[in-house]
């Protein structure tokens, strides 16, 4: 139990889900495309007692849970990694909440690896306006927060500078900076989550492997399509020269 609501670690029931199947939570909790059009949806819903009360179980449920954690655990901040944006449209409203959003990108080229490799997704044109999609949606729901309530930390600072950009979030979550040895040190984690958890640790690497693996052809297809929004999150063009081609 979490402050009264049954919890099951095999279903969380946390997501803002209002609808079933995928067409249904796209129509009652998509995005939309426009800040107007998702609140004035938002308003109706409110409107309906059905998915006025599932709304306020759900985030009760999620502040139960995060109030649970961090009562058993003695902590001040929890993280929520779950990546659902449409939260932020959801918990923005809460007055009780000090609620902050960590918007986390990565290079357009290495998410388009990354997709091909453990998703099994081919098409580059779908992969990359997923990656111009979500960060779209991003951006508009942060619209919603003062700026001193949201922080970009891109992917790649994570890697090659993890201490300062760690201590930035801690910073930005008003919280003392660590320092290297605190910043490795190893420790319990809880039964879900990223499958990398039950590795050991060899030390932060930036994953790279798009130099090695994608054509100039396909490396200028990707600027084409993402290229002004990819300059916008500090991205630089990559010559061409530095592409390498994995051996086969």
């Amino acid at each position: 139990m979490a402050k009264d609501f049954p919890f099951d670690p095999g279903f969380f029931d946390t997501k803002i889900r209002l609808g079933n199947g995928l067409l249904a939570q796209r129509i009652l909790n998509g995005f939309m495309g426009s800040t107007t059009l998702e609140d004035t949806r938002d308003y109706i819903l409110w409107a309906l007692p059905r998915y006025r009360k599932r709304l306020q179980y759900l985030v009760a449920r999620n502040k139960a849970l995060a109030a649970s954690i961090l009562e058993v655990s003695g902590k001040t901040v929890f993280f929520d990694a779950s990546k659902f944006a449409e939260s932020i449209r959801h918990f923005s409203h809460e007055q009780d909440l000090d609620f902050r959003v960590v918007h986390l990108v990565r290079d357009v080229r290495g998410f388009s690896l990354s997709r091909h490799r453990n998703k099994g997704e081919t098409d580059l044109r779908l992969i990359v306006n997923k990656w111009i999609h979500a960060n779209s949606n991003i951006e508009r729901q942060l619209q919603r927060l003062p700026t001193n309530r949201w922080i970009r930390i891109r992917y790649e600072d994570v890697c090659n500078s993890p201490l300062e950009t760690l201590n930035r979030f801690y910073a930005f979550c008003g919280l003392a900076p660590v320092d290297a040895t605190a910043a490795i040190h190893p420790a319990e984690h809880h039964i879900v989550g990223n499958r990398m958890r039950l590795t050991s640790f060899e030390g932060v690497r930036v994953d790279e492997a798009w130099r090695r693996t994608f054509t100039p052809d396909q490396q200028a297809y990707i600027a084409r399509l993402a290229g002004k929004m990819h300059a916008q999150y500090g991205y630089k063009p990559m010559d061409n020269l530095d592409l390498v081609r994995e051996s086969k």
